[in-house]
Order: C-alpha cells, then structure tokens, then sequence
C-alpha cells in the first residue's frame, strides 16, 4: 500500500512532480518500507504490520520513545487514532495491528512549487495512507 499507485499518485499531486519518483522497498521482520528517491532526498514510509493490537502498541510506544519527544496529533488532525508527529517531519500512527511511520526529515524544510514543510508532507502522505486503509 505504502508503495501502491494511489500513494504514489498523492506524492506526484502534492510536489506537482512531472514524473513519479522511484522508489525501492524491503520487507524484514513484518516491516515494509517503501522509499521514494526524491530529487531532493528520500521520504521513507514504514508500516509494521504485527500480530496483534497489543504489540502494535508496543512497538508504537517504542517508536514513540525513540523520537525523543513528538507532539501529539490532537482532534481532526489524528484521524481519531494515537498518533504522533515531530518538528523534523516524522509522522506515525497506530491503527489496529498496524504502525505507520511516514520519515520526510531528510529532506528540505520546504520543497515543491508551494514551499510546503516536510511536516505537512509527512502528514499529508500519513493521512492518504490511513484514508486507504479506512476503504479497505
């Protein structure tokens, strides 16, 4: 999904790119990453698929930990789920079995033709991928 065509097609809107980006993806250990090559860097979005919800929560409490200290998402913004973001562009959220994480740091503060933040990026690309999973 992280990597699906309707992700990839969010990615091109948002930039207003010419041409989707390329992108490579690994599978370890229930983790599917999925990296878009951008020109000006790589946004990485990881979905941990466990077992069941108590380790999904686990792991996002671990994760959670190790970002040192993200801000809540509070009201619309959380999508009604426990959720996270950082000032360095780093959105996660927890739904069910699953942990999102959506990494946009590496890249510039602002990009695309609107000066978007990486944040809001992260975010925007967070919430596609949750509005997805809602339709499945």
């Amino acid at each position: 999904m992280v990597c699906g065509p309707e992700i990839k097609d969010a990615l091109v809107t948002a930039l207003q790119l010419s041409t989707p980006p390329a992108t490579t993806n690994t599978y370890v250990d229930r983790l599917f990453t999925c990296t878009y090559h951008l020109a000006q860097g790589p946004l990485v979005l990881s979905v941990m698929d466990t077992t069941d919800v108590p380790s999904a929560t686990r792991y996002y409490d671990a994760l959670r930990r190790k970002l040192g200290n993200p801000q809540p998402l509070t009201g619309v913004a959380s999508l009604g789920l426990p959720s996270v973001q950082t000032a360095s562009g780093v959105v996660v959220f927890l739904k069910d079995d699953k942990t999102l994480e959506v990494d946009a740091s590496a890249l510039p503060a602002t990009l695309g033709p609107n000066q978007q933040t990486r944040a809001d990026l992260a975010y925007q690309m967070a919430s596609d991928v949750i509005g997805c999973w809602r339709e499945h």
